[in-house]
């Protein structure tokens, strides 16, 4: 019941009902205006053969009589009268009747009166004319035998009239709201002189007949279809909607804070790649929550420990427990450098969040970046040297104009050159080099220091990084959050390589000018 219940499955299964029932009304409308006319042009096709035979024949013929007596003749004709059901008319060139046959199975209507005169295209058969009627296998030599009111020539007279004048004939003709299928050739001389018509009549009240039925077999068809349909439909409902559902409560469990909810992946097409990129968002999300818990706690451990310094020395210092004038100046230098900590941590912070929120707008001009590569050499030099870090700046001898802007340049190698001395043992080595590469200058800093694990490398540039294991010592742990921010505002960017225990490489890009 909860399936039945959907919006969608209730929807598809619509859908595909209404498909099925569309279809076969057009079906059905098709078939109506199509098919009467096909079937036309199918009787046409069939009929228009035996009439230009039976026109061979009689040209070919001198002796009527001997029309009667061919086998072939009267196999054509039954088999016209009988098996197809129509009438065969034969008239001579004045529009007398000479040849008639009558099937079997069907009546003709009774005729009109004939006021067109004996030899007229309405007329009986002439007194000199010799009528052949093939009628149910029963021949008739004697037009005695005739009774000529039985003989309807109103749609024979229309089609040799038409014949005369045009030459084959195959059209329609109502006749006594009777429609009738006519088919008509002319007979010519061995001099190519009309010499009368051959017209074959068939009602065409079998084929609408027909199409009545066809039309019955086709909406019977559509409800049955329908019926058929509903439990394919059912399944086909089930299994879009079951994949649909499940992404909808993984959603929803992530509105809920619950993260570990998965929808199924193995579908294929567009629900699959859907259900692939909620994973991935889900998995994004938890990613991101668990960096917003670490990043508060991150952010309270850094507060907290500065703070319960101050508060402590302070309340030493105001109950005069210490008496040491050199003691009470310590205390003072450290309450200050750890103010100092804690102010470098806030403006950090406060950087970070403008850059990432690209509220700042970072002015880049065309400058020579050698001079600023000198200044943090010579800045870092002593650094170094009282670390016990042999620090060396590979100087190129030219390099060409740049596109950034200087002082955030200066800012980035103070980060990465501190965090490599900081993280280089003692006798280590830390390089500073550039180099142009395509259209940019590539800035490195690299160290044989501690270096990083490969399952860290990843995470080098998120906030408060210094706080995996591979990292320790003071610092806001902000700086290469920072740097990768700042460089991507200015259109920079910044990559590591780093083995754990063989040292570090940080790269970053300036754009030539």
């Amino acid at each position: 019941m909860k399936l039945w219940k959907s919006v969608f499955f209730r929807r598809t299964l619509t859908l595909v009902l209404a498909g099925v029932i569309l279809a076969s009304f057009l079906s059905a409308v098709l078939y109506m205006f199509i098919a009467k006319d096909r079937f036309i042009a199918i009787r046409s096709e069939e009929l228009m053969p035996i009439a230009r035979t039976i026109s061979s024949f009689i040209s070919s013929t001198e002796d009527p009589d001997a029309l009667a007596d061919s086998f072939f003749f009267r196999a054509i004709t039954n088999e016209t009268t009988n098996f197809v059901d129509a009438e065969v008319y034969a008239m001579d060139a004045s529009g007398s009747l000479i040849l008639y046959t009558s099937g079997h199975n069907h009546a003709l209507p009774p005729p009109p009166p004939r006021p067109n005169g004996p030899n007229g295209p309405n007329g009986p058969p002439g007194n000199n004319d010799r009528v052949y009627v093939f009628s149910n296998d029963t021949e008739v030599h004697s037009n005695s035998d005739i009774d000529a009111t039985e003989i309807d020539m109103t749609v024979a007279g229309i089609a040799f009239t038409s014949i005369h004048r045009d030459g084959e004939l195959s059209t329609t003709i109502s006749s006594d709201s009777v429609d009738y299928l006519v088919i008509g050739t002319p007979i010519y001389t061995e001099d190519d002189v009309f010499n009368g018509a051959v017209v074959i009549i068939k009602p065409i009240y079998e084929l609408s007949e027909k199409l009545d039925e066809t039309n019955t077999a086709l909406v019977i068809g559509a409800l049955i279809a329908c019926v058929l349909m509903i439990i394919p439909a059912y399944f086909i409902g089930k299994r879009l909607t079951d994949p649909i559902r499940e992404i909808e409560e993984v959603a929803s469990a992530m509105s809920r804070g619950d993260f570990s909810k998965r929808a199924n992946e193995n579908q294929s097409g567009e629900i699959g790649e859907l259900a692939a990129s909620i994973n991935d968002f889900a998995e994004k999300s938890e990613k991101l929550e668990q960096t917003r818990r670490d990043y508060v706690a991150n952010i309270s451990h850094e507060l907290r420990t500065p703070i319960a310094s101050i508060r402590a020395m302070s309340e030493t210092l105001r109950d005069g427990l210490l008496t040491d004038d050199d003691k009470i100046q310590r205390y003072y230098e450290h309450i200050l450098r750890e103010s100092l900590r804690m102010t470098r941590l806030i403006d950090d912070l406060l950087e970070l969040s403008r850059l990432q929120s690209r509220t700042i707008a970072l002015q880049v001009t065309q400058t020579d970046l050698l001079p600023a590569l000198d200044g943090c050499a010579i800045m870092f030099e002593q650094l170094a040297l009282d670390s016990g870090v042999d620090f060396h700046f590979e100087r190129p001898d030219h390099l060409p104009k740049v596109m950034t802007n200087t002082d955030r340049v200066q800012q980035i190698l103070v980060i990465l050159i501190d965090n490599a001395i900081k993280h280089t043992p003692d006798d280590g080595k830390v390089t500073l080099s550039a180099e142009v590469k395509n259209d940019v200058v590539e800035i490195s800093v690299s160290d044989n220091g501690e270096g990083i694990s490969e399952e860290d490398l990843p995470y080098v540039f998120d906030r408060f990084y210094k706080s995996d294991k591979s990292h320790s010592g003071r610092g806001t742990g902000l700086g290469l959050s920072i740097a990768k921010e700042v460089l991507e505002v200015m259109g920079e960017t910044i990559s590591v390589e780093s083995k754990l225990g063989e040292g570090s490489e940080f790269k970053f890009t300036v754009h030539i000018a």
